[in-house]
């Protein structure tokens, strides 16, 4: 028995070629030799259907103005086959998953059918000679979003975009990486496949196989006839590129520039649709990197193919280049890693949804590093990709699956990169060197930001946090578990661009107005966006001007009215924490209860980076759980999280380490300080360190006192502190930490002198976590006999040796509780200087005592849980802030 992969895998070179057997191949067509045979039950939908059908939706749902006589029978199971028509120009190859008939007509949905469920036997021959894809009589298309790329449709086509424009102004290039130049080219390919079932009764398997599609996806299990193919590709380029910037955040990502229609681009043969598509796509990665312009220029020719067998796997032909390259001039300072690469890949697809490529990139890669001697070293070369992909409508993408040649690879020119005055040693956002944590060059500042906040958590143990994030444009995007608005600032806190994200139903039972999401979590993307996780139970990928590249929400079944450990029935069901995956995609974690008669459970999916759901899986001890925050080791996650027991109001901190499929590895509760006579744990912050271990940080004894502990990746505890106020009428709370680059720690969080009002602080920690000093920040109130209040900081470190934190305040009018407070002072001691009338600075007592901890294995018990999510289109709302410098 083969798996169904098997057949996927079969699926997609047969969607390479496809064929008809009646008609002879035209001479003008590329089909060169073809013949095929349809399984007696498949429906053919002839001329007169095809004209009912009125929509071919993404999702697989095909509509029809009324009942074709061919689909009066049509139901689950069904195998449907098209030509190409109006609406499905590029036909049709379906499985019925349901059918409704109503007064607007019939309605299929559907999902993608492999085509050995409709063809008992298959052959093709395809091959052609495309001179120039640049010619003027090919037609061009364009993506209606980023990238811009301007064309003539004659000879060479220039292309032009942008990675990434921080402030949506290509005018001011400090902020962005730009690519441009000219490309063309032309293309020689062949390609051929056989498969037949022979003598094998295929009736009752293909049945059997069309449920496993529609129920299991990729999971069932399926005996299909052996598929062999062929591709053999001869492209070729010529091309010019500039690439210029500056990164603060490494970034990989693969642009389709524009796709190319070679006459003939569709070729329909009877019931069977091919198309032919050249797409011009770049490659564009790198690291964080100071400013830098490179060019190139490159002539590439290379044959390279595969060879496919469905029982013997995938054979890749090595590519044999010819090449020519030259320099176009590099500008470097400092150091960084950049490369990218312009080319064209054919694809030949049956239906649209599967087939084999090809492509061929020039490539410019520079390589910069100020220790060295000469600095930087520009690359030309060439790549080759060949692989397959299938896409059925209605499921997704199921495989994308190939293999990338760097087939050529020439030094062509080395120098030297600028240096400024007192640079930093780190790549850009990698946190101050040595010399300027302890030789600063900033100037501190403090602003403050009105009306950003939609709810302000108040309860010292609440689930609130602020998040700070570096953005690869060099400035700071500021999210947080209370805020409608999404803020970015620069290194001055002068804003940028704040906006709102609006659910778009008003409907009930939502509405009246579109309701704004709370922008919880924002995470530097690796194609140089933005991911934001938001509640209710949504995610936003945006750009780094703020635009929308997709949005979607997760709508689980149920209704709850039980309230959490802090008395808010938004606890148990919300996103609270996410980290990148290491491959585009993302872990996103939260919280979950199914009803009122159950314990909330933690849930943690795996989201690919367009959106999907990779896996998805709920976590329970018999406890209420809530996954406070998540990071990424190199093979797993690693959870840190409060169990709370409703019954004895009892809160424990959860430490799990579970591997990157869900899987768990290790589980354990800590209920506090062995001894120290303050019940009750609960993490704020999770951090990766330099040697690889994880420092938590949180706060005990409801939210009175803190803890810092080193936890290795299996679960032991190195050292665990408790800085504290000195005495137990003062209260200590941590909620964020950063790693010093010299040794030891700097911390941000709540801090209450005996009955005087909550404010902020920094602090040093050394290497033990145990406090070398402290400096504590205020607002007054302007509402007598109510005081300002400031709490559950966010904290990061600027390239300078600052310490950037925010806030929220309650300050000036406590009863609107809508502001957030930023200021900038030095990493090393927190020193800053303030309008006197507006804000303040102190110093209080402050000890710290050792932390001794006796962890409790835990079981937690997964099962899978999936939720689908819905693409929806956000209402877009720009937000103007009103800010008020805090510094003389």
């Amino acid at each position: 028995m083969r798996n169904l992969t098997c057949l996927i895998l079969a699926a997609t070179v047969c969607s390479c070629s496809g064929s008809e057997p009646s008609p002879a191949p035209e001479e003008s067509t590329p089909i060169k030799e073809l013949a095929y045979e349809i399984f007696p039950f498949v429906v053919q939908l002839d001329d007169a259907a095809l004209a009912k059908l009125t929509a071919s939706e993404p999702d697989g749902t095909l509509r029809f103005s009324s009942v074709p006589p061919a689909l009066a029978s049509a139901k689950r199971g069904t195998i449907l086959l098209g030509g190409s028509s109006p609406k499905a120009r590029e036909g049709l190859l379906r499985i019925v998953r349901d059918v409704q008939q109503g007064a607007d007509g019939l309605v299929l949905h559907t999902v993608g059918a492999p085509p050995q469920l409709a063809f008992k036997r298959l052959h093709v021959v395809a091959a052609a000679k495309i001179p120039s894809w640049t010619d003027p009589g090919t037609d061009w298309t364009y993506p209606p979003l980023d990238p811009l790329v301007a064309g003539s449709g004659k000879g060479k086509e220039p292309f032009d975009f942008y990675l990434f424009d921080g402030d949506g102004n290509t005018s001011t290039t400090g902020d962005q990486v730009h690519v441009h130049g000219e490309l063309g080219g032309g293309i020689d390919y062949d390609v051929g496949i056989d498969t037949d079932w022979g003598a094998i009764d295929a009736l009752k398997k293909v049945e059997g196989c069309a449920e496993e599609v529609l129920t299991f996806g990729l999971s069932g299990d399926c005996e299909l006839p052996e598929i062999k193919a062929h591709l053999y590709i001869s492209p070729n380029a010529e091309a010019s590129v500039r690439f210029e910037g500056t990164a603060f955040n490494g970034y990989e990502k693969e642009y389709t520039l524009a796709s190319v229609a070679p006459q003939p681009t569709l070729i329909p043969v009877g019931p069977l649709t091919f198309t032919v598509v050249v797409d011009v796509i770049s490659r564009v990665e790198g690291k964080a990197s100071s400013q830098f312009a490179v060019g190139a220029k490159a002539g590439v020719k290379v044959t390279t193919g595969l060879e496919y067998s469905s029982l013997g796997g995938v054979s890749f032909k090595t590519p044999v280049p010819e090449a020519t390259f030259a320099p176009d001039g590099t500008d470097v300072t400092l150091s960084g890693f950049a490369k990218v690469g312009v080319g064209p890949r054919l694809s030949f697809r049956l239906y649209g949804i599967a087939g084999p490529y090809a492509g061929l990139y020039g490539t410019a890669a520079l390589d910069a590093d100020q220790s060295r001697t000469p600095c930087f070293d520009l690359h030309a070369g060439a790549d080759v990709d060949v692989g397959f992909i299938l896409t059925l409508p209605g499921i997704g993408t199921l495989i994308d699956e190939g293999k990338t040649f760097n087939i050529v690879d020439q030094s062509v020119a080395t120098g030297t990169c600028k240096q400024p005055p007192a640079a930093n040693k780190n790549p850009p956002g990698g946190g101050p060197d040595p010399e300027h944590l302890l030789n600063p060059t900033i100037t501190p500042w403090a602003k403050m930001y009105d009306s950003p906040v939609q709810w302000f958590p108040h309860q010292t143990e609440e689930f609130g946090w602020l998040d700070l994030s570096r953005s690869i444009d060099g400035r700071w995007v500021l999210g947080g578990s209370g805020l409608d608005a999404l803020t970015k600032v620069d290194d001055q806190g002068a804003v940028v661009w704040s906006k709102k994200y609006l659910d778009p139903r008003t409907e009930p039972p939502y509405g009246p107005e579109p309701a704004p999401y709370l922008l919880r979590r924002v995470l530097a993307t690796q194609d140089a966006a933005m991911l934001v996780v938001a509640d209710p139970y949504a995610l936003l990928k945006l750009g780094q001007a703020g635009g929308v590249y997709w949005a979607e929400r997760f709508e689980p079944p149920g209704e709850i009215l039980e309230t959490g450990p802090n008395g808010l029935k938004q606890e148990q069901r919300t996103f609270l924490s996410a980290v990148e995956d290491g491959k585009g995609g993302f872990f996103v974690a939260g919280s979950y209860e199914a009803s009122d008669a159950d314990p909330s459970s933690l849930w943690l999916q795996r989201i690919r980076a367009d959106g999907s759901v990779e896996w998805s899986r709920r976590y329970d001890d018999g406890a209420f759980l809530y996954p406070t925050q998540i990071v990424r080791l190199s093979d797993s996650v690693f959870v840190a999280g409060l169990e709370w027991n409703k019954t004895t109001n009892g809160r424990r901190m959860l430490l799990a380490k579970l591997g990157l499929d869900g899987t768990v590895q290790w589980a354990k509760a800590i209920g506090g300080c062995d001894g120290f006579g303050y019940p009750g744990m609960q993490p704020f912050e999770l951090r990766v360190l330099s040697n690889g271990d994880v420092l938590v940080a949180g706060a005990i004894d409801l939210a009175r006192r803190s803890f810092v502990m080193e936890v290795a990746p299996d679960g032991a505890v190195h050292w665990a502190s408790s800085p504290w106020g000195d005495d137990t009428l003062t209260d200590l709370a941590i909620h964020a930490v950063r790693e010093l680059p010299t040794t030891g720690f700097v911390a941000a969080g709540r801090y209450a002198y005996h009955f005087e009002q909550q404010r902020v602080f920094l602090a040093g920690l050394d290497a033990s976590g145990k406090t070398q000093w402290i400096k504590i920040y205020g607002q007054p109130s302007t509402e007598q006999g109510i005081p300002a209040e400031q709490g559950f900081p966010a904290l990061a470190l600027t390239d300078e040796g600052g310490a950037l934190m925010a806030a929220y305040t309650s300050a000036p009018v406590p009863s609107q509780d809508s502001n957030l407070w930023m200021l900038l002072a030095p990493a090393k001691d927190g020193a800053i200087v303030f309008d006197p009338v507006l804000a303040h600075v102190v110093e209080y007592p402050v000890a710290t005592v050792t932390c001794p901890t006796t962890a409790a294995a835990v079981t937690l018990v997964s099962k899978e849980f999936v939720v689908k999510p819905v693409k929806f289109d956000p209402i877009v709302e720009q937000v103007k802030l009103a800010v008020t410098k805090q510094t003389p």
